[in-house]
Formats: structure tokens, C-alpha cells, sequence
């Protein structure tokens, strides 16, 4: 039972990571409180991401 347990965490461990990607370098548009729209990009990967616009997160 014990043994079985071992091998169920270790292939969701190893099935998380085989999914994980970076984010789309595509650039996206979204909408400022006042109106203003602007183009961001996503940036980072599966275990940290930020928005970027104009070199600023």
C-alpha cells in the first residue's frame, strides 16, 4: 500500500513538469481603469509569471 502511494506522488510530480511550458510570447491588449488600452506580454514559466509593458512588470 505504502509502495503504491510512493509510486502515485511521484508520476503526479513527474506529470506536472512534463506539462509545464512558458508562457505565450504573443502580446495581449488590455483595458486601464480610465480607458487606456495597452499591450502587454506575459513572461515566465510554470513556477513564476509576470505582465511586462514597455520593459516595466
Amino acid at each position: 500500500m505504502n509502495n503504491t502511494k510512493n509510486i502515485f506522488l511521484i508520476s503526479i510530480i513527474i506529470v506536472s513538469f512534463l506539462r509545464s511550458d512558458l508562457a505565450s510570447p504573443e502580446p495581449f491588449m488590455v483595458q486601464q481603469p480610465n480607458g487606456e488600452m495597452i499591450t502587454i506580454y506575459n513572461r515566465g514559466n510554470h513556477l513564476q509569471g509576470w505582465h511586462e509593458y514597455n520593459g516595466w512588470t
